[in-house]
């Protein structure tokens, strides 16, 4: 992509290029000139770091475990189309729509967010296996090289790190292996979507006239409040108490609507949330076009390794690359060797493909042991009263109920970043309730928490009432 001026700044400077210079990292902020500040959302800058690396290559690294940097550099490209005359004042309206139904995807629970970062992320505990050979969550796939019978066969596939790094190279080493080859733009669309969504749970949507009709309602009822400050607007579309799904499925006779099914809203959000995503990815790839312009002679290889990182790759559904690490580092550390080396060929495509496949799964069978943990937690928790099909059906909610009773001493925030959004999971073992978190920020896993049973109780108790 090609930019008719400059829209900012690099504050440090980055550097000219040396030859075998140490590897060193420079932390920076690109900032929007002053013309065009106002233009772009709260004025912001974005945080980058150029990584020297020790051949002289300079690249532009944001911080991909954080939804934040995303979110501004895809405002970024917004604000810069609409400056370039990229956008139609009707584009204008779908990107804004889009973008907004992209973070609303982002914070759903069908987007996933599991890591895969330590032992107990892989292991199924016995009293929450679907069979009595589902040891951790790949067992299923037992066909290839007999490695997945256990973590620890796993592990021998690599030899150095420690036993969760070597788990992960394991995996690495069985997708280049084992690599699927898949060539058809919708097979490369539906293994994409299926690794960063959970669509087993989300009815497929193809209606058009659905699509359109339920657009057409989220306009309408975004419209009125566009003009909010950000918290009022937050709040609205975001908080607690908003319920996007049966707000737009309710029957509006003054434009002739009939009322629909909170499913069927939910599903034509999720599928013009998905499509609205390669048009950011366009957004996102303009945004890094204007920071890498501040980048001084680059090399072939450096322009090789930016596109490969913030430009649409049709391997990755004309999605970029950095797109999909937030959350999904663990599945492409394998693929990014490739791209620090600005090659990337047919075979590390399919290895990478296999991994997001492999992720998918992973993510699938997870979920469903979670899920019969979350029963076995309601069960100890509530006993009798969890009987009823409806509790369970409710019973989503039962984390943040725990999280919500929990004393304030015990909400504390991430020990790396002190941020206080932190993903709590809960589960039950015997007579005990265990709180595992991560940083939402910075990724980072806390330290894991026990409490007895009773305490929970005592603490979702108020005046003398349990809460359900």
């Amino acid at each position: 992509m090609m930019l008719t001026k400059a829209y900012g700044h690099l504050e440090p400077p980055v550097a000219q290029p040396v030859a075998r210079q140490a590897t060193t990292n420079v932390l920076m902020n690109w900032v929007p000139n002053e013309q065009f500040a106002s233009e772009f959302r709260l004025g912001k800058s974005i945080t980058l770091k150029c990584c020297y690396r020790s051949n002289g290559d300079r690249i532009l690294v944001g911080a991909f475990g954080e939804s934040v940097f995303l979110i501004d550099t895809i405002s970024l490209g917004i604000s810069i189309a609409k400056a370039e005359g990229h956008l139609a004042s009707g584009e204008t309206r779908d990107c804004r729509l889009r973008f907004l139904l992209y973070q609303w995807l982002n914070r759903k629970r069908t987007s996933f967010k599991k890591r895969f970062v330590t032992l107990s992320d892989f292991i199924i505990a016995e009293p929450y296996r679907e069979n009595k050979f589902d040891a951790h969550v790949l067992a299923h796939l037992r066909d290839m090289d007999g490695a997945f019978d256990s973590i620890e066969r796993i592990s021998r596939l690599a030899t150095e790190g420690s036993m969760i790094d070597r788990v992960q190279s394991g995996l690495h080493v069985l997708a280049a292996r084992h690599s699927l080859r898949i060539q058809k733009p919708s097979q490369i669309d539906a293994t994409i979507k299926n690794a960063l969504f959970s669509t087993d749970e989300i009815e497929l949507c193809t209606d058009e006239a659905l699509l359109e009709d339920v657009e057409r309602r989220l306009w309408r009822a975004i419209q009125p409040h566009l003009n909010e400050p950000t918290e009022e607007f937050d709040k609205w579309f975001w908080g607690k108490a908003a319920n996007l799904e049966n707000r737009l499925a309710q029957k509006c006779e003054a434009h002739h609507e009939t009322a629909l099914s909170r499913n069927e809203v939910k599903a034509a959000l999720f599928e013009i949330g998905w499509r609205g995503h390669k048009l950011l990815g366009k957004m996102f790839e303009l945004g890094m076009t204007e920071i890498r312009a501040h980048l001084p002679d680059p090399s072939k290889r450096e322009d090789q390794i930016h596109d490969q990182l913030y430009a649409r790759q049709p391997h990755l559904a004309s999605l970029p690359l950095a797109m999909l690490l937030n959350y999904r580092q663990f599945a492409m550390v394998g693929f990014l060797g490739h791209v620090w080396t600005g090659i990337v060929n047919e075979q590390a495509i399919d290895s990478l493909h296999t991994m997001l496949y492999f992720y998918s799964e992973m993510v699938r069978i997870r979920r469903a042991a979670d899920r019969r943990a979350k029963r076995a937690l309601i069960l100890e928790l509530y006993g009798d009263a969890a009987t009823d099909r409806n509790f369970f059906e409710d019973g989503a909610s039962i984390t943040d109920q725990i999280v919500e009773a929990l004393p304030g001493e015990e909400k504390s925030g991430c020990v790396e970043c002190a941020s206080s959004l932190l993903d709590r999971k809960f589960w039950a073992t015997t007579r005990t309730i265990v709180m595992s978190s991560a940083c939402q920020e910075c990724g980072t896993v806390q330290p894991e928490k026990k409490y007895p049973t009773a305490k929970i109780r005592e603490w979702m108790m108020v005046d003398g009432d349990q809460i359900i």
